[in-house]
């Protein structure tokens, strides 16, 4: 089993789509030192908390009322997601509910939003990206397209429909002001399945 990815993008995509869409709710995020043998804390993790491939185990395991866990490492990083049930192991660290408790990591956050997952630029990060684009919305029209076409944020469809409300309020600004609004986004703004292609065009 795989459970090193190589990127961010890869992080958040295995968190959201892997684990939290599919009932592992309960998560403990943890920062390994540097200088570990990460290999051989990633082997030492799935075998203390029972990680498994085999479909039919995981689902042997909810009928009998046990919780399955998750293992994914980005960097020094690592996540354990489980499913509801008894789970002695996981029992024992401190863990959080991403139904109540969205999942913070870097600039992003992947929580419910309508009750289906969603990962979104962080609320205090995209508050400061708001605040920066309308300031400058009444500027040149290319200079401004530029500027909001060119966020450095993966395209998750979370983050599109963040931005395609930006792209709203700085149009409204202009119009109000009499200036020509800003083209279409030029990336997807409707995604019917959450899939790898929502995000791996990067600006």
């Amino acid at each position: 089993m795989n459970c090193e990815v190589p990127t961010l993008g890869d992080f958040l995509y295995r968190v959201a789509l892997g684990g939290f869409r599919f009932g592992y709710y309960r998560y403990a995020v943890r920062e390994i030192p540097k200088g570990k043998d990460l290999a051989s804390i990633d082997r030492k993790m799935m075998d203390a908390y029972g990680v498994t491939s085999c479909r039919m185990k995981r689902l042997r395991q909810r009928r009998e009322g046990q919780a399955s866990v998750q293992y994914v490492r980005f960097q020094q990083t690592f996540i354990l997601m489980a499913t509801d049930g008894t789970h002695e192991t996981f029992a024992k660290i401190r863990s959080f509910d991403v139904r109540s408790a969205p999942l913070h990591f870097r600039s992003y956050s992947v929580g419910l939003f309508c009750d289906r997952v969603s990962v979104r630029v962080a609320k205090e990060v995209w508050g400061k990206v708001v605040a920066y684009q309308l300031a400058r919305a009444l500027g040149d029209l290319g200079a401004v397209e530029q500027r909001l076409y060119q966020l450095p944020f993966y395209r998750f469809p979370g983050v599109v429909a963040q931005t395609n409300g930006l792209a709203a309020a700085i149009n409204c600004k202009r119009k109000q002001a009499g200036l020509a609004p800003i083209s279409p986004l030029p990336f997807p703004t409707r995604h019917r399945r959450f899939s790898r292609q929502s995000y791996q065009f990067q600006c």
